[in-house]
C-alpha cells in the first residue's frame, strides 16, 4: 500500500472515525483504523461493533492496499503536522509516514481480523436536511436515558410516517419530541437508535459541512449517508413506550415569558437546590402576572427570582429538576417560552413560542 493525500484532508477523515475506535480487551484490534487505499480513495473506517463509521479521502493511491493503524496515534500525529502533503507507505507491519522532511514509522496490525462493516441496506430509504436531521437529535437525544437496564427507552425512536420524521426520547422523568418535514420518502417505520449511536452521529452531523442526510432503516440496521461520510449502527429491540397521551395538547395555566430570564433565574435558583434532588420551585400566578422560581437549601441559603410573564389562568406551584429545564429549554429556538400546566402532579409542557414542532415534558417532582 502507497499513497498520498492532504494533511487537511487526511486530519479531517480521521477526527471523524477516530471516536468510534474503542478499547476492548476481547478483540484489541478495534483500537485501530482501517485504512484502504483504491481507485483514488483512502478509505478510513473504526467500529466499535455498535457503531461503524467510514469515510472517503481523495488522495494519489500508487499501490493498493488495506491495513489497520492504532486511532488515537495516528490521529494525533496527522494533526500535529504542519505539511500540505502527507505520503504513507505500507513496508511489513509498518506504515512509514513522510512530510516536510519528517519521517516516522507507526507500527499497526494486518486488517484480517478487523471486523467487517455491514453494507448499507439501501431499502427504506429517506432523505432530510441536514440542518433539521441535526437539529432533532439535539433536542431529543438529551432525553434519552442513560441507564440500560431499561433498552427500550436508553435510545432515540424514529418515526417516519406521510413525509414526516419524529424523533422522541425519554428517560420516564421527561419527554422530548420534534417533527420534521422529509425531503423524500413517505414510508412508514418505527426503530429505536442506541443513545450512544445517536450521540455518535449528533457529533458527525455537527463536524461536517453537507446540505442534505440520506438515511436506510431497515429491521434490524439505522444507516446514513451524507457528504464522504457512512454511518451504521445496530438498533434497540423492543418497543418504544407509546408516550402520545402524556404529552399535555392544553393547560388549565398557560404562560409566555422570556426564555434568557428565565433560564438566569434558574441558574441562579439551581445553586440553592437540595444536593441530589436538584428541586426548584415555580409559581405561575395570573393574578400578578409573574413567576416566581425558587429554591432553598438548610445548608447554602435559599434564592427567590420574581419575572414578568404572561399567564392565563389559575395559579399553580409546581417543583421539577432544575437539570431537566436547563436541558430543555436551551436547546428551544426564540427568544420565548411556553408553559401549560394543569396541576402540581401533572406532566408540563415546554415549547418555543414559535416553533410547535419540538415539545419537551417534564414530570414534577413528588413532594
Amino acid at each position: 500500500m502507497k499513497f498520498s493525500c492532504t494533511q487537511e484532508n487526511l486530519k479531517h477523515g480521521l477526527l471523524i472515525v477516530s471516536r468510534v475506535a474503542s478499547k476492548n480487551a476481547n478483540l484489541p484490534i478495534l483500537q485501530n483504523i482501517l485504512l484502504k487505499a483504491s481507485d483514488g480513495v483512502v478509505t478510513l473506517a473504526a467500529t466499535n461493533l455498535e457503531i461503524g463509521v467510514q469515510v472517503r479521502v481523495r488522495g494519489k493511491i500508487d499501490e493498493p492496499g488495506v491495513f489497520t493503524l492504532p486511532a488515537q496515534l495516528f490521529t494525533n500525529y496527522v494533526s500535529l503536522l504542519s505539511t500540505e502533503r502527507i505520503d504513507c507507505v505500507l513496508t511489513g507491519k509498518e506504515v512509514h509516514i513522510s512530510a516536510n522532511g519528517q519521517t516516522t514509522v507507526v507500527k499497526g496490525e494486518e486488517a484480517t481480523d478487523f471486523p467487517i462493516l455491514p453494507d448499507i441496506e439501501q431499502t427504506n430509504s429517506y432523505r432530510i436536511a441536514k440542518g433539521d436531521f441535526e437539529l432533532a437529535l439535539q433536542q431529543t437525544s438529551i432525553a434519552a436515558a442513560v441507564d440500560e437496564s431499561r433498552p427500550e427507552i436508553a435510545g432515540v425512536c424514529l418515526k417516519t410516517k406521510g413525509g414526516t420524521m419524529t424523533l422522541a426520547a425519554t428517560d420516564s422523568y421527561r419527554l422530548a419530541e420534534r417533527t420534521t418535514t422529509l425531503l423524500n420518502g413517505d414510508g412508514e417505520q418505527t426503530v429505536i437508535i442506541p443513545q450512544r449511536s445517536a450521540q455518535e452521529l449528533l457529533r458527525l452531523l455537527q463536524s461536517t459541512i453537507a446540505e442534505e442526510v440520506t438515511f436506510y432503516v431497515n429491521d434490524n440496521q439505522f444507516a446514513c449517508r451524507f457528504a464522504d461520510v457512512e454511518f451504521v449502527s445496530r438498533l434497540v429491540e423492543g418497543k418504544f413506550p407509546d408516550y402520545e397521551q402524556i404529552i399535555p395538547r392544553s393547560g388549565q395555566t398557560t404562560a409566555h415569558l422570556s426564555k434568557e430570564e428565565f433560564m438566569k433565574a434558574v441558574k441562579g435558583a439551581a445553586l440553592f437546590s437540595k444536593t441530589g434532588v436538584n428541586d426548584i420551585n415555580l409559581t405561575f400566578s395570573d393574578t400578578s402576572q409573574t413567576v416566581q422560581i425558587q429554591a432553598a437549601n438548610v445548608q447554602l441559603g435559599q434564592n427567590t427570582t420574581t419575572q414578568p410573564a404572561k399567564v392565563e389562568g389559575g395559579e399553580v406551584t409546581i417543583t421539577f429538576n432544575y437539570r431537566y429545564v436547563l436541558d430543555g429549554v436551551q436547546n428551544m429556538a426564540g427568544a420565548e417560552v411556553k408553559c401549560l400546566l394543569n396541576s402540581t402532579m401533572s406532566p408540563a409542557l415546554f415549547q418555543s413560542a414559535s416553533d410547535d414542532q419540538f415539545a419537551y415534558v417534564i414530570m414534577p417532582i413528588k413532594q
